[in-house]
């Protein structure tokens, strides 16, 4: 025997045998590693879910339908009907609202155009007067996803909403109804029930729907005041209503939550969902080569998707107790590392979200307090009432001349830090309108006193 053959015998067979060792180890590992970060997200994930199912914050799909108004297939259905007439009604093909509504405070001839619009929307007008007297429909996404059935979801496109359009046209049709008939009431009524329909919102779009047709709804109770014809009942009832803002904005992150956050999860992490399908679907690109950027989104999807939406549902849960108590809104998901990169494509702007819902609830107060200084010469600071509110400044700009403005001068509470503000009313330039319905503030001619 050799000395080179005696020298392989002697050693140690770990070391006669490293090659193999090291391809099994490595090969281990190669298994081993991805699907131990992959069930760490898991893990992760189902630990979210269980903590906001034990905290009341909704536990599926099931609940949430649990949780749900009963919905009236007809009622549903004409409600569909008349929103899509609304959106190619009379008022949106001829742009008259803003000068029917100047019209409406200011006096004077009628624009013209406008009765022959007005009466043309007669019918759309009517039919939605009548179903919202019969009974309340559930809009938005809820709505629908309730009158096909309430089963699975296909988060990529399975379920749709009214037009906003829509929603928005047929409230500015009211508010021209309220400035033409003698009596608004009728009018007002219309508002108030279509408001009422929109308080239990099942996504975020319901929700931002709701905010524009509240501020509508808002803007007429205060256009019939500052006219002298707000009816005394209905006014009384809206100055004390509980503003639904910013609950129903917190609502509606629940169910975007619920209907379409959890079911992309679980479609991607079962694979009933493609990562790269999901990818391609919110506008995703990184590489000039499709096979391989699907290929590699794919994959990032498998491994550090669950991990991404567990910080999202954290994020989220986070963002409706921040919305539901008036306090600060958490941090959004670090993009750190790549479970942090795929958070950063799932999740909202919350701070937009919460800007929007603090400021529906400030133009409510705001409107509230316009129609209070109206009646009574009001002036000065009204201070917040809550932690998700800001100050008031009432100005008398001379004798007959009246400004509400959102007053952010002072500390800002934790609700408002890091959002946007209300602007400040805009420097005047040419003759003042007489009546001004701003982004956090509302400005006006008073009525002539009485002889």
């Amino acid at each position: 025997m050799s000395i080179a053959d005696g020298s392989a015998a002697s050693r140690p067979w770990w070391i006669r045998r490293w090659p193999w060792i090291l391809a099994v180890v490595t090969v281990a590992a190669l298994v081993w590693i991805p699907l131990s970060i992959r069930a760490r997200g898991r893990a992760h994930y189902a630990a979210a879910r269980a903590r906001m199912a034990a905290a009341g914050m909704g536990g599926g799909l099931d609940e949430f339908k649990r949780d749900a108004p009963v919905v009236d297939p007809n009622i549903q259905a004409r409600w569909r009907s008349v929103v899509l007439r609304a959106g190619s009604c009379a008022l949106q093909m001829k742009p008259l609202r803003g000068r029917i509504s100047d019209w409406m405070v200011g006096g004077g001839p009628e624009p013209e155009g406008a009765r022959e619009a007005y009466e043309a929307d007669a019918e759309i007008r009517a039919d939605a007067a009548a179903l919202l007297a019969e009974g309340l429909p559930v809009p938005g996404v809820l709505g629908n996803w309730l009158a096909s059935g309430g089963g699975r979801i296909n988060p990529l496109g399975g379920i749709h909403c009214e037009n906003l359009l829509g929603v928005k046209n047929l409230a500015n049709l009211f508010l021209v109804q309220a400035a033409f008939e003698e009596d608004p009431g009728a009018a007002l009524a219309v508002l108030d029930r279509m408001h009422e329909a929109f308080a239990r919102p099942g996504a975020l779009i319901d929700g931002m729907i709701g905010t524009i047709l509240a501020d509508t709804r808002d803007e007429t109770y205060a256009r019939l005041a500052l006219a002298g014809r707000l009816p005394r009942e209905a006014g009384d009832w809206w100055l004390a209503e509980e503003p639904v803002e910013p609950r129903r904005v917190a609502v509606s992150l629940r169910g975007e939550r619920v209907l379409f956050l959890e079911p992309l999860a679980e479609g991607i992490a079962t694979g009933t969902i493609s990562g790269a399908d999901f990818s391609m679907d919110v506008g995703i690109r990184s590489s000039p080569s499709k096979w391989l950027e699907g290929r590699g989104e794919a994959s990032a999807w498998w491994l550090h998707g669950s991990e991404a939406f567990a910080r999202v549902l954290e994020y989220y849960g986070e963002g409706e107790t921040a919305l539901r108590e008036g306090s600060a809104l958490p941090t959004a998901p670090d993009v750190a590392d790549a479970a942090g990169r795929l958070a950063g494509v799932i999740h909202t702007n919350l701070p937009a979200l919460a800007s929007t819902a603090l400021m529906a609830r400030q133009r409510h107060r705001t409107a509230r307090a316009f129609v209070r200084a109206v009646k009574a010469p009001i002036e000065g600071v009204l201070p917040a009432g809550g932690p998700a509110e800001l100050p008031i400044v009432v100005e008398r700009m001379g004798a007959a001349r009246l400004r509400l403005r959102t007053d952010t001068s002072g500390t800002l509470p934790p609700a408002w830090q890091g959002i946007g503000l209300p602007m400040p009313p805009p420097d005047p330039s040419g003759p003042p309108k007489p009546f001004v319905w701003g982004y956090g503030f509302i400005e006006a001619d008073l009525p002539a006193p009485p002889r």
